[in-house]
């Protein structure tokens, strides 16, 4: 038992005593008074944290505390405020504290992807508000950073980073050389100002000393390019001072009487002109000398303005976009005495320095102004007496005002193209009169002999480049009217924007002059074949392969299609192979030991490269193979013959099937759904169906027949209704070179039918 300590009164209650005798004895079995801390709690109030609101029973106490005030597990604290000495205790903080302001200098580094630039160094100010515990931070402007700068925070309290996001910044969390994280971005403090340090310090904070803020790298490039190009420009500035010429020569003007002769163009005539030059600032005016009843008065007399004139450099007549008459300033630094000027020193376009001077200008010359020549031929006496005076020339001397004019005789040539239309509406324009102006003529027997003949081929672009390596085309010809049409089949994460490559219109070949008044070549359809090289508007192709109705269409029509003409693939093949015949036959004799008269068409197709070489196209060796081909008749599906037929009139987006329907019902005397396969031909040509006639007489060949031969024009209908009955199967666009490359690949050549149509033997 602990004595009671002497000084005190009998009746005294010893507080220390009675507060030792709830300790338990540090004795073994018993527990520590520091582990247990509820051994030593005094305050055991409780929170009330149920209540009824509107006679519902509620938990009110979710910011309460539990017994004795300590948190309850789960429950999110208070947030704390700033603990700021008391300036006057009758004024509450908010009063106290108003409009005082802690500023820092803090800078904060953020990233720069997809740029040579690795990150870039952002100063800025953060402000922190006594009253409220609020942040703001501003960021300074700098001049053509091109980021939009001032406030980058507003005023609002910021909550800390994870783990500790409950809890708001303090004014104990800011002093030089910390860092804060706002919304995941770091701010190194490194400074402050003067009210900032001395609050710090009077809240016994020890103040760091400052540091020093680390430079932007892109900024300073940027300085050291404009420091550059203001002191080491290759065309640097240079003043010149026209004061002293202006004071000497002014009102000093040297007259030239000249003349224009236009009579080489249409309409052109030989028009006098009078030539001003003013010696105060060397520009240059001309004056038209109108004759009477000339019907130029309204127009006015002044043909050019004063102006400097440049003389023409090399072919340029004219200036180009980007040509400038002195340096180009880019940019002006500083002002007043420290005004600085960046020049540009890449040189952009023809540069105009040279302009014409009083030299250049004597009797009999021809002076180029803007792209049209002046011969001077008169001067007045004052010029006379200039050039005397100051260059000696006393021989100065009129001459001849040029060679009387001449009748114009029209020009019977073909006018160059004038850029707007087609070449061919500016022929129209031309014949059989100017005035008359005549609509373009159509070869209409091409027309309607060639309707809805499209040659398709499949190719790829010719490029270095490995992005553009595995796109492929359809190139479409239109053989009706010569024109051409490239498609880009879709390609799942080709990253290019697939479908209409190239709009139809007619292609005019590469390496003409459009402007040359010579008639163009355009592609036809006997530019296109398997092998051929196309330049479409600066793209070059390289054709694949085709499709079968391209290949069979070429081979029918040989006569304008000479690259599928057998009999001239023939010849030639001879011609090249007459002297390698003993090769050929060891060729085939190696490779076709069963002696059965065929080989696989890729080994046809080598033999015949490599005897050839550049001699035979590619569509030449198709051509020779097809017309060789062992073919193996199979069986054709119905399904696999309409689905050739919906792909034909899902590109021409045909949904007229109503109208075969009425037509059909028209021609049909019975009125029982049954016609004969020509005359549903017949309306399908009508309506100009883009089913080709083979692929029709196919389905009506699979179709059920009456003893008549005619078949139920409702079931065709239904069939190639493509839009409510769609068949699975059909090829897709984008595989068409797969597609033939698969069938040849698996097909057979006879070589010794062509042994003996060639050689007899």
């Amino acid at each position: 038992m602990i004595a009671s300590m002497p000084g005190k009164g009998d009746g005294d209650v010893d507080t220390e005593s009675e507060a030792s005798k709830s300790i338990p004895p540090f004795l073994p079995g018993y527990p520590h008074p520091l582990n247990s801390p509820h051994i030593l709690r005094e305050n055991y109030r409780k929170s009330q944290h149920f209540d009824y609101t509107g006679g519902v029973g509620q938990w009110v106490g979710r910011r309460k505390p539990g017994i004795g005030g300590e948190t309850i597990l789960g429950q999110v604290p208070r947030s704390r405020r700033s603990h700021l000495r008391a300036v006057d205790r009758s004024l509450p903080s908010w009063v106290a504290y108003d409009k005082k302001i802690l500023c820092f200098d803090a800078y904060f580094e953020e990233p720069v992807f997809l740029s040579s630039e690795r990150y870039r160094v952002r100063k800025c100010r953060i402000k922190f508000f006594l009253a409220d515990d609020t942040i703001q931070v501003m960021e300074p402007e700098t001049r053509n950073s091109g980021m939009s700068q001032g406030r980058f925070l507003s005023k609002h309290r910021i909550r800390k980073p994870q783990p500790n996001e409950n809890e708001y910044y303090t004014v104990d969390d800011f002093n030089i050389g910390e860092t804060v994280k706002f919304y995941d971005r770091q701010f190194h403090i490194t400074g402050c100002d003067k009210f900032t340090k001395q609050f710090l310090e009077d809240m016994d904070k020890k103040v760091k000393t400052p540091e020093v803020q680390p430079k932007d790298p892109y900024q300073n490039w940027r300085d050291n390019e404009m420091d550059y190009y203001a002191t080491k420009s290759k065309r640097g500035y240079h003043s010149v001072d026209n004061l002293k010429q202006f004071l000497d020569h002014d009102r000093e003007v040297l007259r030239f009487n000249c003349y224009w002769d236009d009579r080489d163009s249409l309409y052109g005539e030989k028009r006098d002109m009078v030539l001003l030059y003013y010696l105060s600032d060397d520009t240059m005016e001309v004056h038209e000398v109108l004759p009477p009843n000339s019907g130029r008065e309204l127009m006015g007399r002044t043909f050019l303005h004063r102006s400097k004139v440049p003389k023409p450099k090399g072919d340029y007549l004219l200036p180009t976009v980007g040509s400038k008459n002195g340096p180009l300033i880019l940019n002006v630094i500083g002002s007043g005495r420290h005004q600085r000027t960046m020049m540009d020193s890449s040189f952009p376009g023809p540069n105009y320095h040279e302009y014409y001077r009083d030299t250049d200008l004597m009797i009999g010359r021809t002076v180029n102004v803007w792209g049209r020549r002046f011969h001077l031929y008169d001067c007045d006496p004052f010029t006379k007496e200039h050039y005397k005076s100051k260059y000696g020339l006393t021989n100065l001397h009129p001459v001849q005002a040029g060679s009387p004019k001449v009748a114009y005789r029209k020009s019977t040539g073909i006018p160059p193209y004038n850029g707007y239309g087609t070449e061919q509406d500016s022929l129209n324009n031309c014949y059989p009169s100017p005035l008359m102006l005549k609509r373009s003529d159509k070869d209409w027997k091409k027309f309607m002999s060639k309707t809805s003949v499209v040659l398709r081929f499949s190719a790829r672009l010719e490029t270095t480049n490995t992005n553009h390596i595995d796109r492929r085309f359809i190139i479409s010809a239109y053989l009706e009217d010569d024109t051409v049409s490239v498609f880009e089949p879709p390609n799942r994460n080709s990253g290019f924007i697939t479908g209409k490559f190239l709009e139809r219109n007619k292609i005019t070949k590469p390496n003409q002059d459009r402007f040359s008044g010579k008639t163009l070549e355009y592609y036809t359809g006997c530019d296109f074949y398997v092998g051929a090289h196309v330049k479409f508007n600066y793209h070059d192709f390289y054709i694949m392969d085709a499709d079968e109705f391209t290949l069979h269409y070429m081979e029918e029509h040989s006569s304008e299609f000479p690259m599928a003409d057998i009999k001239i693939i023939k010849e030639k093949i001879q011609n090249v192979a007459s002297k390698n015949v003993d090769e050929v036959k060891k060729f085939f004799t190696k490779y076709d030991y069963k002696q059965s008269g065929k080989v696989p068409f890729e080994l046809f197709r080598s033999l015949l490269v490599k005897v050839a070489g550049a001699e035979l196209t590619d569509h030449e060796i198709l051509t020779v193979a097809r017309h060789y081909q062992l073919k193996e008749h199979a069986e054709t599906s119905l399904d696999a013959v309409l689905a050739q037929a919906h792909d034909f009139m899902r590109k021409y987006n045909f949904d007229q099937f109503r109208k075969i329907e009425t037509l059909c019902f028209h021609r049909d005397v019975d009125r029982k759904g049954w016609l004969h396969p020509e005359q549903v031909k017949s309306v399908c040509h009508s309506l100009k169906v883009p089913v080709p006639d083979e692929i029709l007489n196919d389905i009506w060949s699979k179709m059920d027949n009456d003893d008549f031969g005619r078949i139920n024009y409702y079931d065709f209908i239904k069939f190639i209704n493509w839009r409510e009955n769609p068949v699975q199967g059909s090829t897709p666009t984008e595989d068409l070179h797969q597609e033939q490359q698969k069938q040849r690949a698996s097909s057979s050549v006879n070589y010794k039918s062509l042994m003996d149509d060639l050689y007899g033997q």
